[in-house]
């Protein structure tokens, strides 16, 4: 069990280094995307200015820096004070723009959202987007879109819907997204979402006929030609096994079925059990070597060999994750672990300065950051004053040259 745990802890560790590079790479992004349209001032006026325009190559391209603007800091001030005007050319390209531009809105919604947090603006955001994000659902759109507003659509009700109502009906419509025929991109995207309200969910939804439903719809998700979407429904079936008390329901005689169960508690134990069964044949899966590396395999084999431990053991799945400025956050129960897994997702380079400034992933992951941060090199700054080709090092290397001459010639004329 040791070994595992670190085993866990490791695969889920942040790099500082890498995510620093991540970031930098976003904010060179934003230089390039911004080179044509953008003037010499503030970027963020400038694409918002670019919003308005009547080409849709010049709106999407202001969308795209806006999001890299978005994940490249904690840009609440800004989002305050603008977002009103966001709000409204967001949803116009939402529900008037192509697939891409409308991909690229349903994203920035999600991002805003996540940079506001709870508050007045994003509780009156909440229902005009779910309106345009779930007409993006039964549109043409494509599933780049449909997949990219399901994860805007999660994100924006864990954080701005207050009615358990609403809730539930998310739950019923992204179950039906995964349930379907769509392609493997939108139910993998639906799963996620589906797992992250999950994790929030009221018990009194957790009913008998929800659980019973949802596990029989999983269980043929782990069936899945898509490895991602296996992947996503193993995690859903694994969280909703705790959310839902089954694991306890041994401990509970209660009934007149089988070992204390009553005979619908009996049912979802079996068909549980049928799913810990596939969850076993994946972690031991060796397919797909055609369309997946080595590394891709086994950790896919690993995260089914992690929740099968979650089910059958009860050994709940545990995450570090590095900071800057010597900060980690401690993941120790498998809801926080699909939370985690959303923001990160959501974020993508911008996890580690939300992270660090956020105050809404603050109260999510119970984390409270560093006041006096330590004072550390940037990626940046180590290769430019520790690396061979530095002008530091150079100087050094001379210096030594130049010792190491003036000595010779010391040894040769007998000096030493």
């Amino acid at each position: 069990m040791g070994r595992k745990g670190r085993n866990r802890r490791s695969e889920a560790e942040l790099d500082d280094d890498t995510a620093s590079t991540s970031t930098s790479a976003t904010l060179a992004s934003v230089s390039e995307l911004g080179s044509e349209a953008l003037s010499a001032g503030d970027p963020w006026e400038d694409c918002i200015e670019l919003l308005f325009e009547k080409r849709s190559s010049t709106r999407e391209q202001a969308l795209d820096t806006l999001n890299c603007l978005f994940t490249s800091g904690f840009m609440y001030d800004e989002s305050e004070s603008k977002q009103s005007t966001l709000t409204g050319q967001f949803l116009g390209s939402i529900k008037r723009g192509g697939s891409s531009e409308c991909a690229l809105a349903c994203k920035a919604v999600g991002l805003m959202s996540l940079t506001l947090g709870p508050c007045e603006q994003t509780e009156a955001l909440w229902p005009e987007a779910r309106a345009a994000l779930e007409g993006v659902l039964d549109s043409t759109k494509g599933y780049a879109a449909k997949a990219v507003a399901l994860q805007s659509l999660a994100l924006l009700c864990f954080i701005a819907a207050e009615e358990p109502s609403d809730t539930e009906e998310l739950l019923a419509s992204m179950q039906q997204q995964w349930s379907s025929a769509s392609g493997p991109v939108v139910q993998a995207s639906a799963l996620r979402a589906w797992s992250l309200l999950l994790t929030t969910a009221p018990s009194s939804l957790l009913t008998s006929d929800f659980i019973e439903a949802s596990l029989g719809r999983l269980a043929k998700c782990l069936h899945s030609a898509s490895v991602d979407v296996r992947a996503a429904g193993g995690k859903a079936a694994a969280l909703l096994y705790h959310r839902s008390g089954l694991a306890a329901l041994d401990a509970e005689p209660d009934g007149d079925g089988e070992n204390g169960l009553s005979s619908r508690d009996a049912a979802q134990q079996l068909g549980m059990a049928d799913i810990v069964d596939r969850m076993k044949d994946l972690a031991k899966n060796t397919g797909d070597a055609s369309r997946r590396s080595r590394k891709d395999r086994a950790s896919l084999r690993s995260t089914f060999k992690d929740l099968i431990n979650v089910v059958e053991d009860g050994a709940q799945a545990e995450s570090k994750v590095k900071l800057r400025h010597g900060d980690a956050v401690y993941i120790t129960t498998l809801a926080g672990n699909v939370q985690l897994d959303a923001m990160r997702q959501a974020l993508s380079s911008g996890f580690q300065p939300h992270m660090q400034h956020n105050p809404f992933l603050h109260t999510v992951f119970c984390f409270q950051p560093q006041e006096d941060p330590a004072d550390r090199l940037t990626p940046a700054e180590k290769r430019l004053m520790r690396s061979p080709s530095s002008v530091s090092s150079k100087m050094r290397s001379q210096n030594m040259r130049r010792l190491q001459g003036s000595k010779g010639v010391m040894l040769d004329d007998g000096y030493l």
